[in-house]
């Protein structure tokens, strides 16, 4: 059953090329949930991807909303 969910994870992630919508992925530099380099290797794939990495794991900072809409017009 884990091989399966792994290999449906790794099937979603190849079809990320697809997604053409503005896009931003955000994950945790030392996330234990996911491993950032894969993530961050997948979000490339798609052409209208921003990648955030956060410092710390999977929790995100309460702050970062704020921070990513300041970055916006």
């Amino acid at each position: 059953m884990q091989l399966d969910l792994l290999r449906e994870e790794r099937r979603q992630r190849r079809d990320l090329s697809a997604l053409t919508a503005p896009t931003v992925v955000i994950v945790g530099e030392r996330s234990r949930a996911q491993d950032a380099r894969e993530v961050v290797a997948a979000a490339r794939k798609s052409p209208n991807a921003e990648v955030v990495l956060t410092p710390g794991g999977h929790g995100l900072p309460a702050d970062l909303a704020e921070r990513l809409n300041a970055d916006r017009p």
